[in-house]
């Protein structure tokens, strides 16, 4: 109920013109929760690390969030990028989305998706697809879908999950990371997180 209250709050200060001028276009809306692991890490023998969660839930401009996203619709084929950053101090965090296409059923079919995760100083980077994380397409996206929120705005909502994702200044699998779903189910290191963005560019 949190999320749907402070979305509704978002959408109803845009209609209301409140604290903004009444031509003020309403700002794109992230909504996920992912965690950062490194389990091949400690397989591999490069030393453990603490699991990272980030929640994510506001508009683009508020609290430390800079929101960017595009949605191209073309028939039964649709075009995807976003980008979602949260600052904190001199911290920043995030995810990128560059180059994905999905169709009807919601898979991922572009081979030039690529997706990239930001953790302070550290930017990690690979593929993404339909199929399961593996060393050459570490990031899988699925069940991308248009829809609409609960006050009747459309946005696109899907599943991500990312394994096997290098380092991009040391591609050292020691150093791989994972970013799936948070502790908040069982075995959360092998089930997809979900991203929500509302009023994107296109929709």
């Amino acid at each position: 109920m949190a999320r749907a209250s402070l979305v509704m709050f978002v959408v109803l200060a845009g209609l209301l013109g409140v604290g903004c001028k009444d031509d003020a276009p309403l700002q794109p809306y992230a909504d996920m929760i992912y965690s950062v692991r490194c389990q091949e890490s400690q397989d591999l023998g490069g030393g453990g690390c603490l699991s990272v969660r980030h929640d994510i839930n506001d508009q683009n401009g508020e609290n430390g969030l800079s929101v960017s996203c595009a949605v191209g619709v073309n028939g039964d084929s649709h075009s995807l990028n976003f980008r979602v950053v949260q600052t904190e101090g001199s911290t920043s965090s995030g995810v990128r989305v560059e180059n994905a296409t999905f169709n009807a059923a919601g898979l991922q079919t572009s081979t030039a998706c690529r997706m990239t995760f930001t953790e302070g100083a550290n930017t990690y980077t690979g593929a993404c697809g339909s199929g399961q994380p593996t060393p050459t397409q570490p990031c899988q996206m699925s069940d991308i879908r248009l829809t609409m929120d609960s006050m009747g705005n459309p946005q696109v909502e899907g599943d991500i999950l990312c394994k096997h994702l290098a380092l991009q200044a040391d591609p050292d699998p020691t150093r791989n990371r994972e970013f799936t779903h948070d502790d908040s189910v069982a075995n959360g290191a092998d089930h997809p997180f979900s991203f929500r963005l509302v009023f994107c560019t296109g929709l």
